[in-house]
């Protein structure tokens, strides 16, 4: 089974792109692959940035030390790179810590003169106020809290921000609670939502929260196709791969997956490297399965630098 149609948000790639102008690394001072205390918050920052994706355990660890050091745009990937495992076991307490950390210290810098409405514009608090609402009212790293969640939600629309249930919806189901998630799912494809089509789909899919329903799971992932969401062409791709509603058809599902690639989408490298990897439709090959999880991984997908270290350690 293809390990991205068992993901909704966590299969979101996450990039660390700074707010903030940073100039590139002078590698003639330091060898930043040695374990070297650097106390200055900026380069923790840019070595970070710089790790991502080629070793995420150090770019998780300069991420924690500039994010503890008060470097904004690091505060604003942690509480993603706990949420998600991204170099460092997963951890909803910490990421909710971080969640909050964020939120109130970004409140308070938006009461200083020094803070320019460019970084304002960058540093989006009402979306950070939305997620930390959503973790109070699903129970994410924090014993759930309508009123805390309401709150916070208020301070997001009051602010200019948004309601959006799918965020809400996500969270809920990332830690299991499928009742909450299902009517939160439905209330967003109301909206044409094509994040939503997705994951609906992938709980019919799945069954979770709602009875197994593999035609309902093509007809959402084939409306959010219509809507310009190209990961869902990879998961239809998936469905033929798998047999999920139709007869397994590895052709096809190739010819979905290169359609992604088309669109440069991280999901359709990764799935062709499933196919390598088993032997589905092609002949087996490592390494051409490792090319296509790389390609995965330097855009940002973590389970493809996964794989890429799995097939390293066979080769």
């Amino acid at each position: 089974m293809n390990k991205l149609l068992l993901t909704t948000l966590a299969s979101f790639t996450i990039t660390l792109i700074s707010c903030t102008t940073t100039k590139p690394l002078n590698d003639n001072n330091f060898d930043k692959n040695k374990q070297v205390e650097i106390n200055d918050p900026e380069t923790q920052w840019k070595l970070a940035q710089d790790f991502l994706n080629k070793d995420n355990k150090k770019a998780f660890y300069w991420t924690l030390k500039a994010g503890e050091n008060g470097v904004l745009d690091a505060m604003v990937k942690l509480p993603n790179m706990y949420r998600y495992g991204i170099g460092t076991e997963k951890n909803y307490d910490r990421a909710f810590y971080w969640q909050k950390k964020l939120v109130d210290t970004l409140i308070k810098k938006y009461d200083t003169p020094s803070f320019s409405e460019s970084s304002a514009n960058c540093f989006n608090l009402k979306d950070y106020q939305l997620e930390l609402s959503a973790m109070y009212y699903c129970g994410m790293g924090v014993k759930p809290n309508l009123t805390e969640a309401n709150k916070w939600k208020q301070k997001m629309i009051q602010g200019g921000g948004k309601d959006d249930p799918k965020i809400y919806a996500v969270t809920c189901e990332e830690i299991g609670k499928y009742n909450l998630a299902i009517p939160l799912y439905k209330q967003a494809v109301k909206d044409d939502d094509g994040f939503a089509q997705i994951n609906l789909a992938i709980m019919y899919e799945k069954g979770q929260g709602v009875e197994k329903n593999y035609q309902k799971a093509m007809e959402l992932l084939q409306q959010a196709s219509e809507n310009g969401y190209i990961r869902a062409i990879n998961n239809i791709g998936d469905m033929y791969e798998n047999g999920y509603g139709v007869p397994v058809d590895y052709a096809k599902a190739k010819e979905y997956y290169l359609q992604a690639v088309a669109y440069d989408e991280s999901s359709g490298y990764f799935s062709m490297g499933q196919l390598y990897k088993l032997g589905r439709g092609v002949k087996k090959d490592l390494k051409k399965a490792t090319e296509w999880y790389q390609q995965a991984c330097n855009k940002g997908l973590n389970l493809g630098c996964e794989e890429v270290e799995k097939l390293e350690q066979v080769e």
